[in-house]
């Protein structure tokens, strides 16, 4: 055999090994590459989701402990919580439809303004009557938020980066609350201790968090976000196309919507959960909290990872299925060591799919629907939890934690199941890449 001839047959080889070492690039370098693309306004956002998450976490755990002190059961601390879904829900479409039209930045600065206003209201008002409205005004503000971090990504990063960047959105504000429930915790012994009074120590806790997500204006100013394009301004669905694609839409709202109601029975009230079951004190409860955003956000950091194997539909409908074994163990122990693992496990898993279903669902319409089908899933999520939060108050204060688990459960694994259902022929394998078939021709 010649020299020609048997380079011939040795090129293959060495081309295949070439490929073979790009594929297995490690997710570290995959990360590091990513990053570096990630803008100016990207970094700015991270940084002022970061200090607005303090806040969100800090009153997640302590308003319910707070309203706990004071007397409150958990049927009226469900129907405050209730409030802030409604509010949260009712402006979910408005706001995906403004947020095409306008600039983001204002947007962030004056929901952060008007979340901070309606949480200090919410913990500083004595009676538990007319807390509603303030519950509104957080609600409809946190959902401005939370609605523009998705078009935010999309306008600020390019397909490289953009899987990154949605998680590192998810993996800061999960980062965030490990932060702020872990400081909350201290911040309660402390002030207890200057003011021998449960519930003051906690207003004045809720008072520091307000202070420190307030910093997230000084990020936010620094953005230099342009004005919506004029083609993306006036690119508007008319009801004739969205009455074409709303069996697209329902697919993607049904399991949202039994996740989001499995949720509201039961996640709001576990900080009430150790108080109530373990006798577990305010900074116990946050080290707890703090261990799973800490391990929600190592979930985060690991999802690409998973996609890149499994894709992205088998791994939010895993995860999901993953996280019910640790609910089962939450519901029957009195153990106090097996409940703070099975919440933590059950928050990595739970959580570790979240940002790629946010991902997939994006880049399964077309640009123009991107702003309509996020505020669809907010809907979805947040109307939910403003329907199964009080009826989860409920059955918590007459019958315990066990039944609200249970159903919990069954809504999870039927979401799951629908969720597979329904997109599982949306993705396939190409090579050792999933690659995502556009759902525009599949209806």
């Amino acid at each position: 055999m010649t020299d020609t001839s048997k380079l011939k047959h040795e090129c293959p080889d060495t081309t295949q090994m070439r490929t073979t070492a790009a594929e297995n690039e490690t997710w570290l370098a995959h990360y590091i590459s990513s990053a570096r693309l990630l803008s100016k306004n990207a970094k700015l956002y991270l940084v002022g989701a970061f200090l607005f998450g303090i806040t969100h976490a800090n009153f997640q755990l302590l308003f319910n402990l707070y309203l706990r002190e004071g007397g409150a059961g958990e049927s009226t601390i469900g129907d405050v919580l209730a409030w802030i879904a409604r509010g949260s829900a009712l402006l979910a479409l408005p706001a995906g439809f403004l947020l095409m039209r306008v600039r983001l930045k204002p947007v962030l600065i004056f929901s952060l303004v008007f979340y901070s206003a309606g949480v200090f209201m919410l913990s500083s008002w004595d009676d538990l009557s007319w807390l509603w409205p303030f519950a509104m005004i957080a609600g409809m503000s946190i959902t401005f938020f939370r609605i523009s971090g998705a078009p935010f990504y999309m306008r600020n990063s390019t397909p490289k980066e953009r899987p990154l960047l949605f998680a590192l959105g998810f993996g800061m504000m999960s980062l965030a609350g490990g932060v702020g429930s872990l400081g909350a915790g201290y911040l309660v012994a402390f002030f207890n201790t200057h003011t021998a009074d449960l519930v003051l120590a906690h207003r004045y806790a809720l008072y520091v968090g307000i202070s420190i997500g307030a910093l997230a204006i000084i990020p936010f100013s620094l953005i230099k976000a342009k004005r919506p394009s004029v083609e993306e301004s006036r690119q508007r669905l008319k009801l004739s196309e969205i009455l074409q694609r709303m069996p697209l839409y329902l697919r993607v709202f049904i399991p949202y919507f039994l996740l989001g109601s499995g949720a509201g029975l039961i996640i709001p009230f576990l900080n009430i959960y150790f108080r109530d079951r373990f006798g577990q004190s305010a900074g116990e409860i946050g080290l707890y909290f703090f261990g799973v955003q800490i391990a929600m956000f190592l979930g985060t950091l690991a999802a690409p990872a998973f996609v890149r194997k499994i894709g992205r539909v088998r791994t939010i409908v895993l995860t999901e299925l993953l996280s019910i074994p640790f609910m089962l163990a939450l519901a029957y122990t009195d153990q106090l060591g097996l409940a703070v693992a099975a919440f933590l496990l059950r928050g990595a898993f739970m959580n570790l799919g979240q940002p790629v279903a946010t991902n997939f669902s994006m880049e399964i319409v077309s640009e123009r629907e991107q702003g309509l089908l996020n505020s669809i899933m907010h809907l979805a999520w947040t109307g939910s939890w403003a329907l199964s939060t009080s009826f989860g108050g409920a059955l918590i204060e007459k019958h315990g934690y066990e039944l609200p688990f249970y159903l919990t459960i069954g809504l999870y694994i039927l979401s799951a199941s629908l969720y597979y259902l329904f997109f599982h022929g949306y993705e396939e394998k190409k090579g050792h890449v999933f690659v995502i078939n556009n759902g525009v021709n599949k209806l």
